[in-house]
C-alpha cells in the first residue's frame, strides 16, 4: 500500500507553505511617514534658526557700523533721559579721588579770616588717640585701644 503524505496545514488552517499576513503594511506605512514629517520639521526649524542666527550676526555688525564716538550726538536725535552716562571714561572719577585725597592729607584754611583750619586726617586721628577726647584711653600690647573700667562714663562727665 502505498503511503500517500499526509496534508499538513498550519495554525491558520492554510495549506502548509503558506503563511498568512500577521503585519498589516498599513502601521510600517504610518510609521514611516511619520518619521518622514518629523525629520521636515526638524530640518525646517534648524533652518529657521540659521536664519535668525544670520539676520542677528548682520544687526550686529550694522550696529557696530553706525557706532558713534562718546560725546557726538548725530544731528536729528535727542539726547537720552536723565541721567546721561559720561563719555569722557575714567578722567572725572579720577579729578574726584585726587581733590578727595588733596583734602584728606594736605593743611588748608576753610574760613577766609582763618578762624578755621583743616589738618590731614591721619592727624586728626592721631589727636583724638592721644587726646582721648574725654576719655583716658590706654594703648595695649597688642595695638588695642584699652579704656579704663566702667566707673567713669563715657564722655569724661564727671
Amino acid at each position: 500500500m502505498a503511503s500517500t503524505p499526509p496534508t499538513s496545514s498550519n495554525s491558520h488552517g492554510g495549506p502548509r507553505g503558506h503563511e498568512s499576513a500577521d503585519v498589516s503594511p498599513r502601521g510600517p506605512f504610518v510609521f514611516l511617514l511619520f518619521l518622514a514629517v518629523a525629520l521636515a520639521a526638524i530640518f525646517a526649524g534648524l533652518a529657521g534658526v540659521d536664519h535668525l542666527l544670520a539676520y542677528l550676526q548682520e544687526s550686529t555688525a550694522r550696529k557696530q557700523a553706525l557706532e558713534l564716538t562718546p560725546g557726538v550726538v548725530p544731528q536729528g536725535h535727542p539726547l537720552p533721559p536723565e541721567p546721561r552716562l559720561e563719555s569722557t571714561g575714567n578722567a572725572a572719577i579720577t579729578a574726584v579721588r585726587q581733590r578727595d585725597h588733596n583734602i584728606l592729607t594736605t593743611y588748608a584754611w576753610d574760613d577766609p579770616s582763618k578762624t578755621l583750619a583743616r589738618i590731614p586726617i591721619q592727624r586728626a586721628i592721631d589727636l583724638v588717640v592721644a587726646g582721648g577726647n574725654g576719655v583716658p584711653a590706654t594703648l595695649a600690647a597688642n595695638g588695642l585701644v584699652v579704656a579704663p573700667s566702667a566707673t567713669q562714663p563715657i564722655g569724661g562727665a564727671p
